[in-house]
């Protein structure tokens, strides 16, 4: 109050309090309505300032049914309206994934993975594939407010043949370092260089290395061995004791 352009003192009839939202995170497309009027996004809503008094609260959201609450905002205080209480009618599904670049269906539609997805409540089918890895493949239940989906894509390992044998025959086969039978033996290893031995008593072991590919699978690698020299019998000579004067 005052007079003409001088002001005396101020009067405050109402101040305010806050509103704040629990599980708010839940909610998909939320908005925010006081007393029947848009105010703002659910996103946004962070200790939302609000006159003291009675205050009819509306929350809407493509994931829930209107939600609606009646409260009393007190000066400087806040009034905490917990969203976990709204109907739902949809699942938010958070999905994660150590793996980038799939592609996602759900119940045998491609979805974007950029997107969050809101499913009504209910039992889903979700694959998820890319090149160079196996498939997955999984039930998933969406009956509460979030569901956590965790895709989890295994690297595919392609196999590839090496067909070896040796002569002479039945030598036993290592490839890199482990033992794999008697040849002939046809062995399934990853794609990349290997290391085959074989070993037969009698013989030098036999050695070579193998760079397998696609190109590559399938193919026949022989390994010859040689046999070892009878040392005991070309090396030992025989000593002869001569005698001096009749005696040895």
């Amino acid at each position: 109050r005052g007079y003409g352009d001088k002001i005396w003192f101020l009067e405050i009839n109402k101040s305010h309090g806050f509103i704040r939202f629990i599980a708010k995170d839940t909610i998909q497309d939320g908005a925010l309505e006081i007393d029947s009027k848009t105010y703002m996004s659910l996103d946004d809503a962070e200790n939302v300032p609000a006159l003291e008094g009675a205050h009819k609260i509306t929350v809407t959201g493509s994931n829930i049914e209107d939600f609606s609450a009646d409260i009393t905002v007190e000066r400087g205080r806040s009034e905490i309206i917990d969203l976990s209480e709204a109907k739902f009618t949809a699942s938010v599904i958070k999905i994660t994934s150590a793996i980038e670049g799939y592609k996602l269906i759900i119940d045998g539609e491609e979805r974007s993975t950029d997107d969050t997805l809101a499913l009504p409540m209910g039992e889903y089918r979700f694959e998820a594939y890319k090149e160079g890895y196996l498939p997955w493949i999984k039930s998933v239940e969406a009956k509460e407010p979030e569901t956590e989906v965790k895709i989890e894509l295994v690297e595919e390992v392609i196999l590839r043949a090496l067909v070896i044998d040796t002569f002479p025959a039945a030598a036993e086969l290592y490839v890199d370092n482990g033992y794999v039978g008697h040849a002939p033996v046809t062995e399934l290893v990853t794609e990349g260089k290997h290391t085959i031995a074989a070993k037969l008593e009698g013989y030098s072991d036999a050695t070579l290395e193998a760079d397998v590919t696609s190109e590559t699978d399938g193919e026949r690698y022989s390994l010859r061995l040689i046999k070892k020299s009878d040392d005991s019998q070309s090396q030992k000579e025989e000593t002869l004791t001569i005698p001096i004067d009749g005696r040895y």
